[in-house]
C-alpha cells in the first residue's frame, strides 16, 4: 500500500561533503527536470540530530552548495517518516543505472555549480600557476578514509599511470591531497619526469577552491572519491580525466581504454549531455 501511494515520489538523500552532496544535487536536478516523479530532499544529515551514533571515524561535513547559491531552506524536504524516506531513496541506484551517466548529468547541469573565478585566479598566482596555460591535476584522497575506505587507491598507482602519459602531460603538474604528502612521494612523481610538479596539502586551503582548479584543468588524475569524481565530469575544459574503474563500476557509458589498463584500471570519461 506503502509502495502503491508513493509510486511518482522520489526522496534525494543529501549528505558527505563537496563532492558527495554535488553528486546527490544533480540527481535530484535530474529527477525534477526529465522525469514526472515529485521529487524532494532528505537532509537529515546535515541536522545536529544527525550526531547521534555518528562513526567517530567518518568525518562529518557541514553543507557546501551555498558557494552555488543553492541553499537547503529552498529545497522541497520530505516530511514523511524515516522508514518512508529510506523506501523511496532506496530506488535510486535502479534508476540511475538505467536512465543516465554522471558525465550526461554534470554536462547537462554545469551552470548551476559556476566557478569563482576571481579567487581561483588569485590562488592560482600565489602558487605560480598561469590559468592560461594548460595543466594537469592528480589527487590524492586520504582523510578518514584511511579508516573507513573499502579499497584505498595507493599513490603508486597514480604515480605510474603519470609515468605513462609522458608526453601528454601539460608542462605543470599539480598533485594535491587532503593530507601532508612525503618527500618521498614527491620525488617519487619528479623522477624521470620533465614537467614541474606543484604540491597542495594545505588542509587550511579551501576545498571549494581546488575543486574549481581541477575544474579548469586540461587532464585530471581522480582518486576513488567524490572530490575528484565530480571535479571530472564538471570540467569546463573537455579534458582528458582518468577515474578508477573501482570507484565508477555501475557508471553505464565508461570503458577501459587499452593504453592505462595496466595501471591501477583507469577509465576515461565520455562526457555528453542528455
Amino acid at each position: 500500500m506503502l509502495a502503491k501511494r508513493f509510486s511518482n515520489t522520489r526522496v534525494v538523500r543529501l549528505e558527505g561533503g563537496l563532492g558527495s552532496q554535488i553528486i546527490g544535487f544533480l540527481e535530484f536536478l535530474y529527477l525534477e527536470k526529465f522525469t514526472s516523479m515529485e521529487t524532494f530532499i532528505d537532509s537529515h544529515y546535515f541536522q545536529e540530530s544527525s550526531l547521534d551514533g555518528w562513526d567517530p571515524r567518518v568525518s562529518k561535513w557541514p553543507w557546501a552548495l551555498s558557494r552555488y547559491g543553492i541553499h537547503l531552506k529552498d529545497l522541497k524536504e520530505f516530511s514523511g517518516g524515516f522508514a518512508t524516506k529510506r523506501l523511496l531513496s532506496s530506488v535510486r541506484t535502479q534508476d540511475r543505472a538505467l536512465k543516465y551517466s554522471w558525465q550526461q548529468l554534470a554536462s547537462t547541469f554545469r551552470e548551476r555549480f559556476p566557478i569563482e573565478d576571481e579567487k581561483v585566479e588569485k590562488f592560482a598566482n600565489a602558487i605560480g600557476l598561469d590559468l592560461k596555460e594548460k595543466y594537469a591535476v592528480v589527487h590524492i584522497r586520504r582523510g578518514d578514509y584511511v579508516q573507513v575506505a573499502s579499497l584505498l587507491l595507493d599513490e603508486s598507482d597514480q604515480i605510474t599511470l603519470v609515468k605513462q602519459l609522458g608526453a601528454l602531460l601539460p608542462s605543470k603538474v599539480l598533485v594535491i591531497s587532503d593530507t601532508v604528502i612525503t618527500n618521498e612521494v614527491k620525488q617519487k612523481f619528479k623522477v624521470g619526469s620533465t614537467q614541474e610538479f606543484i604540491f597542495i596539502d594545505d588542509a587550511n586551503v579551501d576545498a571549494g577552491l581546488l575543486h574549481d582548479l581541477m575544474r579548469l584543468a586540461k587532464l585530471v588524475v581522480a582518486s576513488n572519491s567524490t572530490f575528484s569524481f565530480t571535479a571530472g565530469i564538471l570540467n569546463e575544459t573537455d579534458a582528458l580525466v582518468l577515474s578508477p574503474l573501482n570507484f565508477a563500476k555501475r557508471e553505464p557509458t565508461s570503458s577501459p581504454d587499452s593504453l592505462f589498463r595496466s595501471s591501477g584500471d583507469f577509465f576515461i570519461h565520455r562526457p555528453s549531455k542528455l
